[in-house]
């Protein structure tokens, strides 16, 4: 159907928003957002502001949340206008973003949430705007997190833990329950409201309660 050459090497996976193929691309440190058109891959756009590692992207309504030297958030749009409109970049000082973004829709605090990991701490953002809403302290290096309806599973460091979404304050953050996972977890976790699913580096497949966080 289609082939292209990019203009770097492909880091993230690939993330699709309607005719738009998105994903991060760089060399050397120098990374970029890059945007190609499903029905012509030789039309490609790039967001050039993103520096060091670069996750892959969220998209949320027609905005794109990059996670690199820090979170962006930026109009999806495009391909319909000159340049690329930042709508915000890290208000509040998160820094560098070290795991896929995930975004929320509806919000629990806010209208619509983006999380963030950055380092061990995970954050909990007003989409719209970036604030920082809540934020928690894994105690190890997050690998990835998932989120539901009501909660956050986080996973990394051989350990899972669940926070709920509705938390009281940013300095009051508290995990519902925290378990060990047999092995690192690859890619992120999968989750509904009763269930989530790991897989390990190891070839394990687990299933966990997401009430207890026992193993099934």
């Amino acid at each position: 159907v289609g082939q292209t050459n990019l203009p770097n090497t492909p880091l993230t996976p690939i993330n699709v928003w309607l005719n738009m193929l998105l994903l991060g691309a760089g060399d050397n440190g120098d990374s970029r957002l890059l945007a190609l058109r499903r029905d012509n891959l030789n039309d490609q756009r790039a967001f050039d502001l993103p520096v060091g590692a670069i996750q892959m992207p969220a998209i949320g309504q027609e905005t794109i949340y990059i996670g690199a030297d820090r979170p962006y958030a930026i109009d999806a749009n495009l391909f319909d206008r000159p340049g690329v409109e930042t709508i915000w970049t890290d208000p509040s000082g998160v820094g560098a973003i070290t795991a896929p973004p995930v975004y929320a829709y509806p919000g629990v605090r806010a209208l619509a949430e983006l999380y963030v990991v950055s380092g061990s701490r995970v954050h909990a953002l007003d989409a719209n705007t970036g604030v920082v809403i809540w934020s928690y302290d894994f105690g190890a290096t997050v690998s990835a997190i998932a989120v539901n309806e009501t909660s956050v599973v986080i996973v990394g460091s051989g350990q899972m833990h669940l926070v709920v979404r509705d938390q009281p304050t940013r300095d009051q953050v508290a995990r519902q329950w925290g378990v060990n996972v047999n092995g690192t977890v690859m890619g992120g976790p999968l989750i509904t409201d009763r269930f989530i699913l790991l897989v390990t580096e190891n070839g394990g497949i687990f299933l966990h309660d997401i009430a207890n966080g026992n193993a099934l």
